[in-house]
């Protein structure tokens, strides 16, 4: 099979961006413009592709072959293959009408996606609905839905919606993330919702911004299935409160991942352009859950930019799904920027990117010859059209070979170290123990 690299030869790509990303600061792996691999992949059918892409949420298949994403203005869900899927099977990005595909251009509201172990399915929240009570109160809903992706068949299947019995006071700041939780002590399943404002609320114009952070929390719900006299519905339980140190101004996004006895978390926000990691674990009373540490916990920034000169600016400004790839590398998603946000936010907007934690030694993503051109070309313009800024060679070749990625220095600054490896040596490569030197059939680039 043939395989596309391209490597961009440089030591510090962006030069003075280095000390506005020194400390707990996201390692970028790859990003990819969702609009564009949609578009590669339906070139001769552009009409059920929306116009905009207000990206919420994402999940990855429990083979990690396949992200599935959530969009707030449509009710259709991506599919999109990850890098190893590339690797191992006959993958296509495409949208997935919903079972009644009249709601395909209506705003679906969607704003988290978690997956169901247990049941092979997948929990959708909407961030608000009306409520059936009152005209000036809002609730959530919650879809579980039975996503089937394979090479000859695709398709969503709805299987029951059922309300959340919580009151919101306004349209915005609902729940914006939603994570499946098994309880084994309880022998319970549980989902946690992510509450986007401080307080579980919107901020009032009379509050003061600043005293209201650090209010981050975590509903937890229990369902109550269908009876004779109610209809399904899942009902609080339980409060958690995220650590008062993580002072964020809004909560985008929320994601577990279980290593050995260890639960890692991970919340985004949107507004800090952050990413909050810590543990989560059983405990006996309410609220059933608990936030405790680790190495890891701490607050991440997104890369930095430079801009006039010596500030240091947010160019990741819409981050609205996270996913765990393992416990060192974090796939997250952005929504489209709005207009106030500025023009770098449109940068990074409507894409994936894949994100290792700082100190990490991470594999790297292998692309397939088919998609060689359209990527080439629009990095070659990207790094050749705009004045001023530092120029680097964009290479193209055919190799056999995996690749690895290391963060390390050269000529005593920090540099990405690209490794070539024979497809044949990569066991023995995932081997290697940190600190050791690098095989004789090893290729090094930096």
């Amino acid at each position: 099979m043939q395989f596309i690299l391209i490597i961009i030869y440089s030591i510090n790509i962006y030069g003075q961006e280095e000390q506005c990303n020194r400390n707990q600061t996201l390692i970028l792996l790859h990003e990819q413009n969702i609009r564009d691999l949609l578009y590669y992949e339906n070139e001769r059918n552009e009409s059920n592709i929306p116009d905009a892409f207000e990206t919420s949420g994402v999940v990855l298949r429990p083979d990690t072959l396949i992200m599935y994403i959530i969009f707030d203005n449509t009710f259709q869900i991506g599919v999109f293959c990850t890098w190893l899927a590339i690797r191992t099977i006959n993958c296509t990005n495409k949208l997935l009408d919903w079972p009644d595909n009249t709601f395909n251009k209506l705003n679906s509201e969607f704003e988290g996606i978690a997956y169901n172990s247990l049941t092979d399915t997948y929990f959708i929240v909407q961030e608000t609905i009306p409520s059936n009570v009152s005209s000036t109160e809002y609730n959530s809903n919650i879809f579980e839905v039975q996503i089937i992706t394979n090479v000859t068949f695709s398709s969503i299947n709805l299987i029951q919606s059922c309300r959340i019995n919580w009151t919101f006071e306004s349209t915005s700041k609902g729940f914006e993330g939603l994570e499946f939780m098994m309880h084994h002590k309880r022998n319970k399943n549980y989902l946690l919702a992510l509450c986007e404002g401080n307080k579980c609320k919107p901020q009032s114009n009379s509050e003061d911004s600043v005293t209201s952070l650090g209010n981050g929390k975590l509903v937890v719900l229990d369902k109550h299935e269908t009876t004779h006299n109610n209809s399904c519905q899942w009902v609080s339980v339980g409060i958690i409160n995220l650590p008062f140190d993580v002072k964020f101004r809004d909560y985008s996004a929320i994601s577990a991942y279980k290593q050995n006895t260890l639960t890692y978390i991970a919340v985004t926000s949107q507004e800090n352009s952050q990413v909050w990691i810590g543990i989560i674990e059983e405990i006996d009373q309410n609220p059933y859950f608990r936030i405790t540490s680790s190495n890891k916990t701490g607050v991440y920034n997104l890369p930095r930019t430079i801009v006039n000169g010596s500030m240091c600016a947010k160019e990741y400004c819409n981050i609205e799904g996270v996913a765990w790839i393992n416990e060192n590398q974090l796939i997250l998603v952005s929504d489209l920027a709005k207009k106030s946000h500025g023009v770098l936010c449109f940068r990074k907007d409507e894409s994936i990117h894949y994100f290792s934690l700082p100190n990490m030694q991470e594999s790297m993503a292998i692309y397939p010859s088919h998609c060689s051109t359209k990527v080439y070309k629009k990095l070659q313009k990207l790094l050749t059209s705009y004045e001023g800024w530092p120029k680097s060679i964009v290479t193209e070749q055919t190799f056999i070979d995996s690749v690895f990625i290391i963060r390390g220095k050269a000529r005593g600054r920090s540099a990405w170290h690209y490794l070539m490896v024979p497809m044949n040596k990569v066991a023995d490569q995932n081997a290697q123990q940190s600190g050791t030197k690098l095989p004789t059939w090893v290729e090094e680039h930096y």
